[in-house]
């Protein structure tokens, strides 16, 4: 069985096409990583 892997495509690219935007996503397991490392940066100074 194959898994899934959501990602986060740019809007420009899904409404415009390639003549207005190269195609470039981000990762939903990237995007989770970002978060949480942001998170923890910020909690850690509200000690």
């Amino acid at each position: 069985m194959a898994s899934v892997k959501n990602n986060f495509m740019c809007s420009t690219y899904r409404k415009r096409g390639k003549e207005k935007c190269n195609s470039h996503y981000l990762r939903e397991v990237h995007l989770a990583a970002i978060v949480l490392d942001d998170l923890l940066r910020v909690t850690h100074f509200a000690r």
